[in-house]
């Protein structure tokens, strides 16, 4: 029986799917997944890739709600499992998250009820894969070991189950690994588990002190994102230092991580606020399309706190109305929709 288990799943649940199954699998030390946050990369033809993970799978977990059974993709990867079914054989397990009506493909099968039975069906189901696929027991800590020795060692993909272990054992010795020699990974690796650490709930006790050190990384893309989490976990420490990596002559990438870190701090005072009227205001102006984009979109996510400073928030619905024009149809719709937004606050 080939080990490998195929997710199939909306995009709409990727959030559910990655912090309640897809974290649960890894941690429990099912690591052979196909998953595609995990494998796809850019410039993959998506097709293919997707008909050669499925046909290198031996267990194919359809994800079941309303949005997964309404979506193309789903519909073609549950259709490449039974047009092949001759020539591959593959297990379909349907796992219920959102009460939705069942395929008729599938009512014969006994499904992973996740919306009744939350944990207990899940658990059931990691021991019958585990035992299926006949897995070593390891204790924990040669697991960590393991996988750290992966994730300074292996491939791009090798690198990110890794990652995604060691995020979900979320202890301190796991964030030592993955942050305390970040600096001396390879680049691709080092921006892998920034953008990685977005989607994990991860204990900023362990991770604060990695987290304010990486936030004087000499690139501004992982600086920035890095004080975007520092941000979001309540430390505005280097609020100054993220203010410095907004330079509008610099890269359009730069500026616009920088940008959109502003709106991870939810509880700015007025001076604070004042300057970030500053940023949005020229980023509103500036040329360059990305740029404009991403501070119609800080616009947006700050709005609720300049709400009660009218100065600054008719500041900034004016340079909003400018874009309405715009050559650029996605720059006018999206500066339109938030102009009405900022327009109907009294």
């Amino acid at each position: 029986m080939k080990k490998r288990i195929f997710i199939s799943y909306s995009s709409i649940d990727s959030e559910y799917v990655i912090s309640n199954i897809v974290k649960k699998f890894i941690d429990a030390g099912i690591s052979d997944i196909w998953f595609d946050q995990l494998i796809m990369r850019f410039g993959d033809d998506i097709a293919k890739k997707i008909s050669k993970g499925i046909d290198g799978s031996g267990t194919f977990l359809i994800i079941l709600s309303k949005e997964s059974v309404e979506s193309i993709w789903v519909r073609k990867e549950l259709a490449h499992v039974f047009n092949n079914a001759k020539h591959n054989s593959i297990r379909i397990i349907p796992v219920l998250i959102k009460n939705c009506e069942i395929p008729i493909a599938l009512e014969g099968l006994k499904y992973v009820n996740l919306v009744e039975n939350d944990n207990n069906e899940l658990v059931e189901l990691i021991k019958q894969l585990k035992n299926d696929l006949k897995l070593p027991a390891l204790s924990q800590t040669n697991v960590i070991e393991e996988n750290q020795l992966i994730f300074e060692n292996g491939t791009y993909e090798e690198k990110k189950k890794a990652l995604y272990f060691l995020l979900a054992e979320g202890s301190s010795k796991s964030l030592n690994i993955i942050l305390g020699n970040l600096e001396n990974l390879d680049f691709e690796t080092q921006m892998m588990t920034i953008n990685s650490l977005e989607g994990f709930s991860v204990d900023y006790k362990y991770a604060k002190p990695h987290l304010q050190r990486l936030a004087n990384h000499e690139n501004l893309v992982i600086s920035s994102k890095v004080i975007a989490l520092l941000l979001k976990d309540g430390d505005k420490s280097f609020l100054t230092k993220l203010f410095s990596n907004i330079n509008f002559d610099d890269k359009e990438e730069y500026c616009s991580v920088a940008i959109h870190a502003l709106s991870f701090y939810n509880n700015y005072n007025l001076n604070e606020l004042n300057r970030i009227k500053n940023v949005l205001v020229e980023g509103l102006l500036n040329p360059h399309r990305q740029i404009r984009l991403v501070t119609l979109g800080t616009c947006a996510k700050l709005l609720n706190q300049f709400e009660n400073h009218m100065n600054l928030k008719s500041s900034i619905t004016h340079y909003i109305s400018k874009l309405l024009p715009a050559w650029d149809k996605e720059v006018a719709q999206t500066a339109s929709y938030i102009y009405k937004m900022y327009r109907n606050i009294s």
